[in-house]
């Protein structure tokens, strides 16, 4: 961290940086966060609940839930793109066997017009 950074940072009462009330990322943070998709850095505040919650944690303590989080969200992501790949392949088969089942009901009147 640059001195002029390490300055601009408030300091809690046990003489250790305040990353959580900080009000502004820092720069690296900023970098690693322009970098996910949809995120606003502008729209992003940290609630008075969660700075209680974090309040006594240590440096380490707030790594280690981070990267609990970040391998309980992959683990997620992995699910949902498992789901979509089964559904697209669903949705494949019906298309094969039988398509009339995925006409919505405003297309059924007309499809019985044409064969009537």
């Amino acid at each position: 961290m640059k001195p002029e950074e390490e300055l601009s940072l408030t300091v809690n009462g046990r003489g250790l940086p305040d990353l959580i009330n900080q009000k502004e990322p820092s720069d690296k943070a900023k970098k690693y966060l322009e970098g996910l998709d949809g995120v606003k850095l502008d729209e992003i505040t940290v609630p008075d609940s969660l700075k209680k919650q974090l309040e006594y944690f240590d440096r380490d303590e707030l790594l280690q839930l981070i990267a609990y989080q970040k391998r309980h969200l992959d683990l997620k992501e992995s699910r949902i793109k498992d789901l979509e790949i089964y559904i697209d392949n669903l949705v494949v088969k019906i298309m094969e066997t039988d398509p009339v089942i995925l006409m919505n009901e405003t297309c059924a009147p007309m499809k019985n017009k044409l064969y009537a």
